[in-house]
């Protein structure tokens, strides 16, 4: 995209948004959370103390890490990687990688079916953006992006995210939101407002989509659809904290109408109104395997400490463990998280933009501090 077509586009974007008609978020690539606000009043707060191991891929940018089966999946500024779920992680490149792209997404679709998303260093219609591994990443399968009703769709991918009941039916963020339902070989667009942080799909209640970003003016940017996408409703304006962005979502396996959303709010209604129990803005989120009550969230601050949340009421009240100040490398930040239960202990992974690093997770040790 041209620069002049970039401007135009926001510029068009501050005069929609100031009639009231659906936002349009432009910027495919956020900047890194800063977290000035990450971590705020974390002084009124005793947190224990905890430690994490590093778990390889030093200094590469881990933009998603997925989990399924015995492995874990990663996508980079280098590739993908696997590694099976044992100590030390064993990191294998399995390919697409290049000096002018990075791999920006990814679905573990099972543990040898793996959906890539690719962006380029220039965006060129022709491109492959799309890639597809049916034996754990030994061969790939790319194509362009197929948008029929919209030839002129920005041939670029930055989201994934699947409906695990029909893993046929895939969602992306493309500029716009669009659809698959044949496995990303044909989209459809079906939202305009589509967002430039996050992109979630409930597992357990896989027509509830979630997006969310910021606005061009800077302010929290928040919407929904209930059906699968066909419809679409914005929830921007019902959020308590401004200012920011929301950098991701969960949804209780168990109550599709209970929400969590970063800037550490909770929602018993869909997202209508909401709640502020969690004085941090975090990163990413996992649901424990053995608990659907157990809710952990995760964010760096940038004082370079680590911030793992823990909640056994889904939100309601939390707990905050933290690294030792300035305990991180040097400008380390949390970009995603998976969990593993690992001999009865929920583990989390958790990607960075300079590699992974876990936190082991005791209840032995719960209330000792």
């Amino acid at each position: 995209m041209s620069y002049l077509k970039t401007w135009s586009i926001f510029l068009l974007s501050i005069l929609i948004i100031s009639c009231d008609a659906d936002p349009i978020s432009i910027e495919e690539d956020p900047p890194q959370n800063e977290n000035d606000n990450q971590g705020q009043n974390d002084e009124d707060h005793t947190a224990e103390i905890i430690t994490w191991e590093n778990e390889g891929l030093d200094d590469v940018y881990v933009h998603t890490v997925a989990h399924y089966g015995n492995y874990l999946f990663t996508a980079t500024d280098d590739g993908v990687y696997k590694a099976l779920v044992e100590d030390p992680l064993d990191w294998q490149n399995i390919g697409l990688g290049s000096d002018t792209t990075k791999v920006s997404d990814l679905i573990a679709l099972n543990d040898q079916e793996i959906l890539a998303s690719v962006q380029y260093d220039t965006i060129r219609q022709n491109d492959k953006v799309l890639f597809k591994t049916e034996d754990r990443g030994n061969s790939w399968t790319g194509w362009a992006l197929d948008v029929p009703d919209h030839e002129d769709h920005e041939n670029r991918v930055s989201h994934l995210a699947v409906n695990r009941q029909n893993p046929d039916i895939i969602y992306a963020i493309s500029l716009f939101m669009i659809r698959s339902e044949n496995g990303g070989q044909t989209w459809e667009r079906v939202f305009s407002g589509a967002a430039n942080r996050f992109l979630y799909v409930s597992k357990e209640f896989p027509n509830q989509i979630w997006t969310g970003g910021s606005l061009p003016i800077l302010q929290p940017f928040l919407a929904k659809s209930a059906d699968g996408g066909d419809e679409w409703e914005h929830l921007s304006s019902n959020i308590r904290r401004t200012g920011g962005q929301i950098f991701n979502a969960i949804i209780s396996p168990e109550n599709e109408d209970i929400v969590l959303i970063s800037s550490g709010e909770k929602s018993t209604d869909g997202g209508n109104t909401w709640e502020d129990n969690l004085d941090l803005h975090v990163q990413a989120f996992q649901v424990s395997n053995s608990n659907p009550e157990r809710v952990y969230a995760s964010t760096t601050t940038i004082d370079n400490t680590l911030f793992i949340t823990v909640s056994d009421d889904f939100g309601d009240t939390w707990e905050i463990k933290k690294s030792e100040d300035g305990d991180l490398p040097e400008g380390m930040r949390v970009q995603d998280m998976a969990l593993v239960t690992v001999n009865g202990h929920d583990v989390l992974y958790i990607a960075t933009n300079q590699g992974m690093i876990s936190y082991t997770h005791d209840e032995d040790d719960e209330g000792s501090n």
